[in-house]
C-alpha cells in the first residue's frame, strides 16, 4: 500500500521541544487539524511561518517531509480577531 498526501500548514505554537502546526487537511470543507512535531523538525522556522508537509505511507512506514510552502494563501489560514469575535459573548461580561 502506498499513500501520498501534501498538507499546507502554519506553525501556531511552540513549547518545550515541540512545535504545533495547524494543518489544512480538507481545503474544500475548511477542515483543520493541529499536529505536533519535534521542534528540531522545523529548524529555524518560527510561529506564524507557513510550510508544506508531505506525508508518505508505504508498507506501514510513515515518512514526513518538510517542504517550502507553495500556493498557501492568506484565505487558507485566516487570522481571527478574537476580541471582535467574542467581545459580546457572555463569557467575557463582568458580573454585576
Amino acid at each position: 500500500m502506498f499513500k501520498n498526501e501534501t498538507v499546507p500548514a502554519r506553525i501556531i505554537d511552540a513549547y518545550d521541544d515541540v512545535m504545533v502546526a495547524e494543518c489544512l487537511v480538507d481545503k474544500e470543507n475548511r477542515v483543520y487539524e493541529e499536529r505536533e512535531f519535534p521542534s528540531v523538525f522545523f529548524g529555524e522556522r518560527k510561529i506564524g511561518d507557513f510550510c508544506t508537509l508531505q506525508f508518505t505511507l508505504m508498507d506501514g512506514l510513515m515518512c514526513v517531509e518538510l517542504r517550502p510552502y507553495f500556493g498557501i494563501e492568506d484565505e487558507d489560514f485566516p487570522r481571527i480577531n478574537f476580541k471582535e469575535k467574542f467581545e459580546k459573548s457572555s463569557l467575557f461580561k463582568k458580573k454585576t
